[in-house]
């Protein structure tokens, strides 16, 4: 309940690194900082580490969260042409090599909002065009704890450039506000001072809570049941996408879906909105004026307990791009 160092006590450091960990990719303690949740992470990151006016490029679609805060620090993004893998290595190179580019934004495990899983060889590509090109990797794992045996970070194969961005929010509770970075050692101090700067440090009593479920197992607990829970979920309303274009991944709550022409996803939004069902269209995710694909992001992880109101929702939303499927047949 007093100040505590800007880069998070001891302890609380240490069981950040437990949590970042994954196979080969073991974490020190001594590169770990505790932030106020995922955004505030990456938050800290653009303040700490780019200047107003640099360029970051990522994902076509990205994580909106990136989009304001770009937009706010004066950080001009450019978005690299995607495929079923995520961003493409070659579409990156030909970026890097046309402006200057200071840093590379991405999601390679469990792409919001396209759910992408990178492959190893893949992220291998990406870290090797990073080293050509002298760009500062900023991943974002928020999703990725949901996937078992997830493949190693981009942080594994470039560690000397690389920050990793991790919290609670999607496996245990977004209102636990905890979070961890991973940063190589000449970086740490940087990203010390942008955390002092933006709240002096990460709240203690919600490391300490987040400290002791993780040595207690709590967190492993939880993790386990928000897996289930959303393959629970999923079972019951996958069904009902029968025949639509889609993609998912097991582990993924999200249902990325293409609305059929001619109509457009604003549509499919709206025609929900106006029965209290919310969906996210790809609109939301756009980086710059390029195309924007005609899809629309449902999620079963933001409903109540009510088993029968998920259905409804899924249903309304079936409903709905079916129609646009007989409109287009007639």
């Amino acid at each position: 309940m007093v100040y505590s160092p800007e880069q998070g006590l001891p302890r609380h450091r240490q069981n950040g690194a437990h949590w970042l960990a994954n196979g080969k990719f073991q974490p020190r303690t001594e590169q770990v900082l505790c932030t106020n949740g995922g955004q505030h992470g990456l938050l800290c990151t653009l303040m700490a580490l780019l200047r107003p006016g640099d360029t970051v490029v990522t994902e076509q679609l990205t994580y909106p969260g990136l989009i304001s805060a770009a937009r706010m620090l004066g950080i001009r993004l450019l978005g690299v042409e995607m495929d079923e893998e995520g961003l493409i290595p070659a579409a990156l190179d030909d970026l890097c090599r046309h402006n200057r580019v200071s840093a590379l934004y991405c999601t390679p495990t469990l792409q919001n909002p396209t759910t992408a899983v990178m492959s190893p060889t893949r992220r291998e590509a990406i870290a090797e065009l990073c080293r050509e090109h002298n760009l500062l990797v900023i991943e974002d794992e928020a999703h990725a704890v949901l996937l078992e045996d997830r493949p190693l970070p981009l942080s594994h194969c470039a560690p000397e450039r690389s920050i990793l961005i991790s919290g609670m929010s999607k496996a245990v509770a977004a209102g636990l506000r905890v979070g961890y970075l991973h940063a190589p050692a000449a970086l740490v101090g940087r990203l010390a001072a942008a955390l002092r700067g933006s709240c002096w440090m990460a709240t203690p009593l919600a490391m300490e809570l987040a400290s002791d479920w993780i040595e207690s197992g709590i967190t492993e607990q939880l993790l386990h049941q928000q897996i289930s829970e959303i393959e629970r979920r999923k079972a019951l309303v996958q069904g009902l996408l029968e025949g639509l274009n889609y993609r998912t991944h097991p582990q993924s709550p999200h249902f990325w879906i293409e609305v059929p022409e001619p109509w457009r996803a604003s549509d499919v939004e709206a025609e929900l909105k106006s029965k209290d069902y919310l969906i996210s269209t790809a609109e939301a995710f756009a980086v710059g004026r390029a195309t924007v694909p005609q899809f629309v992001r449902a999620s079963v992880s933001n409903s109540s307990h009510d088993d029968g109101l998920l259905v409804e929702g899924f249903r309304a939303l079936a409903a709905a791009l079916r129609q646009e499927v007989g409109a287009v047949q007639e």
